[in-house]
């Protein structure tokens, strides 16, 4: 083995251990979110249920993590654990796909900015999806280029598998496989020989797709009636969270209400992106297109025509959701590694790299000890509702679904029950309870307070701002029962 090779090595194991510490580092310490309640009490169930019961997404990821959780149990750390597997191997298949299409200098920078990126590192401690589709998307790339490079049957085979994983595991990596296609066809004089393969094994790929279709197409109708607040922002916002990740500017229920406020207060970091960040960027891209190999045709598919066909849906069906663009990342690390590997001078190499390293490490300190970024509030809610509640009270939920966060960590007995409106609580006041907790979150915005006092005496109210922000309200539901509240807040 060469010195340069066995040095190359070297590093890449070193950066293994970075990311592995940063993905297993205070893995259980953040309360659950809500979808990642969904997907722990989802996957519990059995693989029929799985099926009927996931309506926005392929169910390949709750069949594992419904194997996973029978052998780990449910807790935050050992559901997350997954995530955080798939996102460690992550680093190992980027170094390997850099190593293909450009050299082991891009392959090694990149996959270190993976292995420190606070974007990938807040997805893989989720117990959600968005980690494996990265792995699986960056693998089935890997053997994309491996069947074009020697037309090896087994690459395209293996291609196959995993390419069929990933569009079971999210629909974005549909847009993955597309830019893949685009490529071939763009390129169809110089791969001639592997055009028949290929367009059968995308046969195949429909083909094995077939017993999905029909939840693909339930999901689009549904997503045509969600609602996506700031489209306009959501691309520039997500080149900044692939950066900065949720934790260099608080993006809570305040600050998604005075937005302008929120970018006027970050400036700093917003400034410190633009510097640092975007000229490089775009130095990479210049780079890569500078090159005389047809790869860069590819990468530059694989980072831009998701955001291209993305934009289009969602004209009629929103899908700018930044996590949705994860399966991007890998590109964006290999072009911003060829633009720092193209600068001059190491002085100038230092600044750069330095100014990225002073952003991400602001990032995952805030990540890992500042309590204002997490991912939910749902621990602290129940355990605010069991240490003041009462034997006569109820909680109520709206919308209905948040109810499955709140349970995960409840302890109580209360009954409770979830509603549609806020004017169906008013059912429940010929029932004995004398007291009704409310919580409300994920719910259409509006002056909760301002409607509730309407019809009820509200006793005490609390807001738990983490993420998109937790109400609770204890109302009155009968006359007697009008004295307001001395809860003690902690």
């Amino acid at each position: 083995m060469k010195a340069e090779n066995k040095k190359a090595i070297f590093i890449l194991i070193t950066i293994l251990f970075l990311a592995s510490f940063f993905r297993l580092f205070q893995l259980g310490q953040k309360s659950l979110w809500l979808d990642e309640a969904f997907s722990i009490n989802l996957s519990s169930h059995s693989l029929k249920t799985i099926i009927q019961g996931e309506k926005n997404n392929p169910p390949l990821y709750h069949f594992l993590l419904h194997y996973w959780v029978k052998i780990f149990g449910k807790s935050e750390a050992s559901t997350r654990l997954m995530s955080a597997i798939f996102s460690i191997l992550t680093i190992f298949a980027i170094y390997k796909l850099g190593s293909e299409l450009f050299n082991s200098k891009i392959a090694i920078l990149s996959s270190f900015f993976l292995a420190i990126c606070p974007f990938h590192i807040h997805y893989s401690q989720e117990a959600r999806m968005y980690s494996l589709v990265v792995l699986l998307t960056i693998v089935s790339c890997y053997f994309f280029i491996k069947f074009l490079k020697e037309s090896k049957k087994m690459a395209l085979f293996l291609y196959f598998l995993f390419s069929l994983a990933a569009i079971y595991t999210h629909y974005f990596a549909f847009f993955i496989i597309a830019a893949q296609n685009i490529f071939i066809i763009t390129q169809k004089n110089v791969y001639k020989n592997q055009l028949a393969y290929w367009f059968l094994c995308q046969f195949l790929l429909f083909l094995f797709y077939l017993p999905w279709i029909w939840s693909l197409i339930q999901a689009i109708e549904g997503g045509k009636e969600k609602y996506l607040s700031h489209l306009y922002l959501r691309i520039p916002y997500t080149l900044l969270v692939f950066n900065l990740g949720y934790s260099g500017i608080i993006i809570n229920m305040y600050a998604k209400q005075h937005l302008l406020q929120t970018i006027l207060n970050h400036w700093f970091l917003i400034l410190a992106v633009i510097v640092f960040i975007i000229p490089l960027f775009l130095l990479g891209l210049k780079t890569i297109w500078q090159k005389e190999h047809c790869w860069k045709i590819f990468i530059l598919l694989y980072f831009f025509l998701p955001f291209i066909l993305a934009l289009l849906i969602s004209i009629k069906i929103p899908l700018l959701a930044e996590r949705y663009f994860i399966v991007t990342l890998p590109a964006y690390y290999l072009i911003l590694s060829a633009g720092i590997l193209s600068l001059r001078t190491l002085k100038t190499k230092a600044i750069f790299l330095s100014g990225i390293l002073f952003l991400t490490a602001f990032s995952l300190k805030n990540y890992y000890f500042n309590p204002k970024f997490g991912k939910g509030a749902w621990r602290d809610v129940a355990k605010y509702i069991e240490t003041y509640s009462q034997k006569n009270d109820a909680i109520t939920f709206y919308p209905k679904h948040i109810a499955v966060a709140f349970n995960y960590y409840y302890k109580g007995n209360l009954e409770k029950f979830g509603v549609s409106s806020l004017a169906e609580i008013k059912n429940y006041k010929t029932n004995p309870y004398k007291r009704i907790w409310l919580i409300i979150s994920h719910a259409p915005k509006f002056n909760y307070e301002a409607v509730l006092s309407k019809d009820y005496n509200i006793l005490e109210k609390k807001i738990f701002p983490i993420s998109n922000g937790i109400h609770v309200f204890l109302l009155a539901l009968s006359e007697s029962n009008t004295k307001k509240s001395t809860i003690n807040h902690y």
